[in-house]
C-alpha cells in the first residue's frame, strides 16, 4: 500500500461551523415513518378546517411524516375526510385543488411541493407498489431532491451525509449545454481537465476523474469520447471519496449520468438548434405508456448534429439514437431494457501544452501569441470516428413489504480510430516538429458491469435500519494496435500542414492490451435512533486483478492481484425536518499508476493508492424547491511522480482541504438560481522531492464561484424569462513547480427564453443564449500543463416544440 496517511487536522472553520449550527432551533418531525401503514386501509376522522391542521391530524393518525413549510399551506382550507381508506387516498383528497403535490421519499415519508403543469413524470401520491419500484430521475427544476449517486438506495439529498449536486435536464435545456463541460460550470468544486473537443474530463475537489470515476446510472463506463446528453435526465456529481458506492475510483468524486425513463403522460418534443458558427441540429424526445393497464412504457431519443466552432478546420457530424423500455409486470416486479447508440465523425484537434515546447521558457515566450484559434494542432485532413453503444437490463423485485432486490447488467462499448496531427519541440517562435499518428484499426474501450443490490428496512431493539448489501463486478478492457507515428517536417503553428501519404503508414491489428477486473461485496446501514439522530456505516471489500500485454505479439500477463477493504462512517443530526447536519469519515482506493515510457521502471504497475476523507456538512431546505448546502472537507491521498533518478515512484501525500457553499432551486415563484463558491487549499506534502513540497497541483484553482439566475417576466409578457450567469475561476498553476500561473477570470453569460402557448397542450419555447458575453480570452484548463483556452463569444439559438 502507499505511504502513511496524513493525520486529520481539525480546522478552525470546521469547528466554528459545528458550534454555530449546533445552536439552531429544534423542531420535531411531524411523525414517525411507517411503511406498512401506507399499504393498508385505516380509519380516518379529519375535520374540515385549515390544510395545515388537517395534515398534522393525518400524520398523527397514520404515523406517516409529511414535511412542508408553513407558507406553502397558509390560507388553504379542506373539507372533512372521514371513513376507512388507505393513507394515500386520504392525502390525495386533502391536496385536491391545493396546487400542491406529495412527493414520496425513499423512507416512506412525503414532502409537499408546488404542482408544476409542465413537470415530466411527476411523483404523486400512489398506492401502487409498481410505481414505488420506479427508477425515474427528476428532469425538471434546478436541483434534484432525490439522488442515488452517493449510495445504493435512492435517498433525499437533504438526508445524505455527503456532498451531492444534480443538474436536471431543465438546466441542460435552458443553458443549451452540449457537453458535460457546459454543465459543470454550475458547480464551483468542479473544473474542466481536458479539452472538450477530446474528452469530457473534469477535476472534482482538485482531483482528476479518470475512467474509473465515470458512471451511467451507477454503472461504470469509459468516457474516452463525448457523452451524449440527449437522453440524460440529470448529470450528478458525488463529491469526495466514493469507494463504498463505486469501489476503485478517484478520491475527488464520481460523475454519474442519469438516463431518462418513460413518462407517465405522453411526451412529444422536438428541438432544432443552431449557433453563430453555423452548427445545425435536431433532437426528438418521445415518451409515454401503453397497454390495457399502461403497464408498458417507452422513451425514445433521436438526434442529428452538425457542429462547427471557432476553429476554421473543425467540424463534427453526430448521429444519436436511444430507447428505454419498461414493463410493470406486476405490483412488485419491474423490468427495464435500454439501448443507446452514438456515431460521431469529427476533426481531431490536439491541444498544445508546455510539453509541446522545447522548454518552459519557450512556452512562456510564445504564450502571448496564443489564443483560442491557434492553441491546437489541427488540419483539415485530421479526423476520427468515435462509436458508442450501451446495452442495459434491470430487474427490480419487491419480495416483501419492506424489501426489494435490484439486478442490473450493462455492456458498454466504445470504438474509435484517428488520423491525428501532433507536434513537439516547439520553439519561442511557434515552429515545431509535426507528427502524424495513424490508427486505422478501431481501438476499443469496453466495460462490462453486473450489480445485485438488496435493500430493505427493519427494526431491531427499537432502532430503525435502512439496509443495502450486495455484489458487483466490473471488467474494463482496452484494445488497441501499435499504431504508427511519423514525422512530417518542421512547420509553424499558424500555418497549414499538408496531408501525409497514407500509403506509407501501417498500423497492424488491434488486440487486447489492458484488462482490469474488479469484484466487490458491500454492506451499508443507516440506523435511526430517533427522529433527530441517525448513524451511517458501510464497508466494501474489493478484489482487483490487472492484466497487460506489452505489445501486439506479446502474451497477456497478470500484473496485479490484490484486495482492499474500505469503510465509511457518518452521523446525521436533524434539528428540524428541513435541516441536516452531518459528519463523515471515508477511506478509498484507486489503482496505482503505470510507469511511463522512458522511465527506468517503464510499464511497472505500482501498488494501489490509499486515500481518506473527513467531511462536515450542513443542508437546509428554506422551501420544498430550494436547497442550501455547506461543507468543510479534507482529502489525503498518495502522490506519484518521476523522481530525480528517472523512476516513477509513490512518495509523499497530496492533501486537499476545502470549503464549499451552494444554493440551488426555485428561490421564489419567479426566480430560479444556481449559486456557489468554493475555496481549496491543495498541496503536496511529505515527499523526498523537496521542490514539490507546498506546491499546488497543476490546473487547480484556490477559488471558484458561480451564479446563474433565471427570472420569470410573465407579469410583463406571459411566458417570457431572462437569465444570466457569472463564473469566476481563480489563478491556477501551469507547471508543477508553480513558477507560472494562469490568470484568474470572470466569464459572463446571458440569455432569454420565451414559451408560446399554441393550440391545446401544444407549445413552442424559443431560447437565445450568449456565452462569454464580453469575449474574454482565458485559460480554461492547465492540468498536466495544457494550454487550453476557453471558447470565445458564442451565440446559441433553439426552438423547442411540445406536441
Amino acid at each position: 500500500m502507499s505511504a502513511t496517511r496524513h493525520p486529520f487536522r481539525t480546522t478552525a472553520m470546521a469547528t466554528a461551523i459545528c458550534v454555530a449550527l449546533g445552536g439552531l432551533p429544534m423542531q420535531a418531525a411531524m411523525a414517525a415513518d411507517s411503511t406498512a401503514a401506507q399499504q393498508s386501509a385505516q380509519s380516518f376522522n379529519i375535520p374540515a378546517g385549515s390544510l395545515e391542521q388537517a395534515l398534522v391530524k393525518f400524520s398523527a393518525d397514520s404515523g406517516i411524516t409529511v414535511s412542508f413549510t408553513p407558507g406553502m399551506v397558509q390560507g388553504l382550507e379542506v373539507e372533512a375526510v372521514n371513513g376507512t381508506m388507505t393513507p394515500g387516498t386520504v392525502l390525495g383528497r386533502l391536496l385536491t385543488g391545493s396546487g400542491l403535490q406529495a412527493q414520496r421519499l425513499p423512507n416512506g415519508s412525503y414532502s409537499l411541493q408546488k404542482a408544476s403543469s409542465n413537470m415530466l413524470d411527476p411523483v404523486t401520491v400512489s398506492e401502487q407498489q409498481g410505481n414505488q419500484l420506479s427508477t425515474s430521475v427528476q428532469e425538471e427544476g434546478y436541483w434534484s431532491s432525490i439522488s442515488s449517486a452517493s449510495g445504493f438506495r435512492a435517498t433525499a439529498v437533504l438526508d445524505t451525509p455527503s456532498s451531492v449536486t444534480s443538474f436536471p435536464e431543465e438546466v441542460i435545456r435552458d443553458q443549451q449545454a452540449r457537453s458535460v463541460t457546459d454543465v459543470i460550470k454550475n458547480d464551483p468544486s468542479v473544473i474542466q481537465a481536458e479539452s472538450p473537443l477530446w474528452y469530457d474530463r473534469v477535476m472534482v475537489r482538485g482531483f482528476y476523474l479518470s475512467t474509473d470515476a465515470i458512471n451511467r446510472d451507477g454503472l461504470s463506463i469509459n468516457d474516452q469520447g463525448p457523452i451524449a446528453l440527449e437522453n440524460k435526465a440529470s448529470v450528478e456529481v458525488n463529491k469526495g471519496l466514493s469507494a463504498l458506492r463505486y469501489g476503485v475510483t478517484s478520491p475527488g468524486g464520481v460523475l454519474n449520468y442519469a438516463v431518462k425513463r418513460p413518462t407517465d403522460e405522453p411526451l412529444s418534443r422536438v428541438t432544432i438548434f443552431t449557433d453563430d458558427h453555423g452548427s445545425l441540429g435536431a433532437h426528438g424526445d418521445f415518451g409515454g405508456r401503453f397497454g390495457e393497464q399502461e403497464q408498458y412504457g417507452a422513451r425514445i431519443n433521436i438526434a442529428k448534429k452538425d457542429i462547427q466552432n471557432h476553429l476554421d478546420d473543425y467540424e463534427s457530424d453526430t448521429k444519436f439514437f436511444s430507447t428505454f423500455f419498461d414493463w410493470r409486470v406486476s405490483d412488485n416486479l419491474l423490468v427495464e431494457l435500454e439501448y443507446e447508440h452514438q456515431d460521431r465523425k469529427n476533426s481531431e484537434p490536439y491541444t498544445l501544452g508546455t510539453f509541446s515546447f522545447q522548454s518552459l521558457a519557450d512556452a512562456r515566450a510564445f504564450f502571448p501569441q496564443l489564443g483560442p484559434d491557434n492553441s491546437y494542432f489541427i488540419a483539415d485532413w485530421a479526423e476520427g470516428n468515435n462509436i458508442q453503444d450501451y446495452y442495459v437490463g434491470r430487474v427490480i423485485y419487491q419480495f416483501a413489504d419492506n424489501w426489494k432486490v435490484r439486478l442490473a447488467a450493462q455492456k458498454a462499448e466504445l470504438k474509435r480510430n484517428a488520423l491525428t496531427l501532433g507536434g513537439s519541440s516547439m520553439d519561442a517562435n511557434g515552429n515545431y516538429d509535426a507528427l502524424v499518428y495513424f490508427n486505422s484499426a478501431y481501438e476499443e474501450r469496453n466495460n462490462d458491469a453486473l450489480q445485485v443490490v438488496f435493500e430493505g428496512d427493519m427494526d431491531t431493539f427499537g432502532l430503525g435500519h435502512s439496509l443495502a448489501f450486495g455484489y458487483d463486478e466490473v471488467r474494463r478492457d482496452m484494445i488497441w494496435s501499435d499504431g504508427t507515428t511519423a514525422g512530417l517536417g518542421n512547420f509553424n503553428i499558424n500555418g497549414d500542414v499538408p496531408a501525409p501519404d497514407l500509403t506509407t503508414l501501417t498500423d497492424g491489428p488491434s488486440v487486447l492490451r489492458n484488462r482490469t477486473d474488479q469484484k466487490s461485496f458491500f454492506l451499508t446501514d443507516t440506523i435511526a435512533f430517533n427522529d433527530r439522530f441517525e448513524a451511517f456505516g458501510g464497508v466494501r471489500h474489493t478484489q482487483i486483478k490487472t492484466y497487460r500485454r506489452a505489445s501486439v505479439g506479446a502474451a497477456l500477463k497478470e500484473t496485479y492481484d490484490k484486495s482492499a477493504t474500505n469503510p465509511t462512517l457518518g452521523l446525521i443530526y436533524k434539528p428540524r425536518y428541513d435541516m441536516t447536519l452531518y459528519t463523515s469519515y471515508s477511506e478509498g482506493i484507486e489503482l496505482g499508476g503505470i510507469a511511463p515510457v522512458g522511465t527506468v521502471n517503464e510499464e511497472e504497475m505500482l501498488d494501489p493508492l490509499s486515500s481518506d476523507q473527513v467531511e462536515l456538512g450542513f443542508k437546509y431546505e428554506p422551501n420544498s424547491r430550494t436547497l442550501f448546502t455547506a461543507a468543510v472537507f479534507e482529502i489525503d491521498k498518495g502522490l506519484e511522480y518521476i523522481n530525480g533518478a528517472n523512476r516513477y515512484v509513490q512518495d509523499g501525500r497530496q492533501v486537499h482541504t476545502g470549503v464549499e457553499l451552494s444554493l440551488s432551486g426555485n428561490v421564489t415563484d419567479r426566480l430560479k438560481m444556481i449559486a456557489g463558491a468554493a475555496y481549496l487549499d491543495a498541496e503536496v506534502e511529505k515527499t523526498a522531492n523537496t521542490a514539490l513540497i507546498g506546491k499546488t497541483p497543476q490546473g487547480v484553482p484556490e477559488w471558484q464561484a458561480n451564479l446563474y439566475a433565471d427570472y420569470d417576466l410573465s407579469p410583463i409578457l406571459q411566458g417570457l424569462s431572462v437569465n444570466g450567469g457569472a463564473y469566476y475561476v481563480g489563478s491556477k498553476p501551469i507547471d508543477s513547480l508553480n513558477t507560472w500561473n494562469a490568470a484568474s477570470y470572470v466569464r459572463l453569460d446571458a440569455g432569454v427564453r420565451y414559451k408560446q402557448k399554441l393550440s391545446g397542450e401544444k407549445a413552442a419555447t424559443y431560447r437565445l443564449n450568449v456565452e462569454n458575453l464580453t469575449d474574454k480570452e482565458y485559460l480554461a484548463n492547465t492540468s498536466f500543463g495544457y494550454l487550453n483556452f476557453g471558447d470565445p463569444l458564442t451565440v446559441k439559438a433553439s426552438v423547442e416544440f411540445d406536441f
